[in-house]
């Protein structure tokens, strides 16, 4: 369920301006750049269309609720720029 709502969410990106995200970043964060880590587009697609749950998703990318939220949100745009990986800030 939850990868078809991201599935809609990419084709309604496709057909209107690509927004650079900037709603989790502010000077603060700016100033002291936090580590990255790159995760695989196709595991993240795997695990949500086995429908493994938020909590183990949280569990398993070591990531906080936020986070997830902002997984979703890079997994959109990845999927609307054709990306294969996502570039992730480790908490």
């Amino acid at each position: 369920m939850r990868f078809s709502l991201i599935q809609r969410n990419v084709r309604d990106m496709r057909t209107g301006p690509v927004v650079a995200d900037s709603d989790h970043t502010n000077a603060e964060t700016d100033k002291r750049q936090m580590p990255q880590r790159t995760l695989a587009l196709s595991a993240i697609k795997s695990d949500l269309d086995a429908g493994i749950p938020d909590k183990e998703l949280i569990e398993k990318y070591e990531i906080s609720p936020d986070g997830l939220q902002v997984l979703f949100d890079k997994l959109i745009q990845a999927m609307a720029s054709g990306s294969s990986h996502i570039q992730l800030e480790s908490e």
